[in-house]
């Protein structure tokens, strides 16, 4: 009940109203545990589990002598000899594209004019005389349209000499597959000097300075294996016949050169010589 001798107090004492009442794990004082009680645990060493060494664990785990021993085995064959301009589908293209676009511009205006002024039918001449045209300028693209993979020693040689083997000789092509020491010999160092050799090499076997219709032929080959190396040993024949009939070879040429490989990884010859001395008449 509220005193009536303190109406007002019991009034501005209303505010206890809304404070909350001491919980009773505050109201009852902690007891300290006892000092006889021993709350701890003695955990027992577990080993951790075996794990079985892998491949790369010892790749790691192996010693530093033995990992720049590796490094340096394998840097061989992984740092080429210098070889100079390897080969490149711009490099044995770009000056007959060159002459293409040359021919097809100059075909497209005098035929557009030809057809404007004349007519139908003089146009049509011209672009069919502009069209065979184009075919003779592009014939060093269409005999090489196969790209020289040269993953072997052999195949180097094989592409050298293929390139060789056409009615009109590819010469940059044949160019391109030496190497740097192949460029540079006694009978030729540029590709000039280099067409003029071949073309006087095909001349003595029977050929034209400006035609070659011959073949040459790889019989024989023997080398090391190329794996690995940047230099390798190799000796081969080349049989040389008119083409048509390569059961009667003309000359028979033994070589033993070496090959290098290029920055590449493709092969490239050190020799390109087919020099007049070591041809065999048969």
């Amino acid at each position: 009940m509220i005193d009536p001798a303190e109406p007002e107090r019991a009034i501005a004492d209303a505010s206890r109203m809304f404070e909350e009442a001491p919980s009773e794990a505050s109201a009852t004082p902690s007891k300290p545990l006892p000092n006889s009680v021993d709350i701890s645990y003695d955990l027992e060493a577990v080993e951790p589990p075996k794990r079985t060494p892998t491949r790369a664990d010892s790749v790691f785990e192996e010693p530093r002598a033995g990992r720049s021993h590796r490094l340096e085995r394998g840097s061989l064959s992984a740092s080429p000899l210098p070889n100079g301009q390897v080969w490149t589908r711009l490099g044995e293209w770009g000056p007959a594209l060159i002459r293409v676009g040359l021919v097809v511009l100059i075909f497209a205006i005098i035929t557009w004019q030809a057809y404007q002024l004349v007519g139908l039918t003089f146009g049509l001449m011209l672009l069919f005389i502009g069209s065979i045209t184009t075919v003779l300028v592009a014939y060093p693209i269409i005999i090489t349209l196969e790209r020289p993979v040269r993953f072997t020693p052999e195949q180097a040689v094989r592409d050298y000499y293929g390139a060789l083997s056409n009615i009109f000789p590819h010469h940059r092509r044949m160019w391109l597959l030496l190497s740097s020491k192949g460029r540079d010999t006694s009978d030729f160092s540029s590709l000039t000097s280099f067409r003029n050799y071949w073309r006087e090499q095909v001349f003595t076997l029977g050929g034209t300075r400006w035609s070659c219709f011959l073949r040459f032929q790889l019989a024989e080959f023997k080398s090391d294996k190329g794996g690995g190396q940047s230099s390798v040993e190799a000796t081969y024949r080349i049989v040389v016949s008119r083409l048509g009939s390569q059961k009667t070879p003309i000359a028979t040429r033994e070589v033993v050169a070496t090959l290098s490989r290029g920055a590449d990884r493709m092969w490239y010859l050190d020799e390109g010589r087919l020099t007049e001395t070591t041809l065999e008449a048969s």
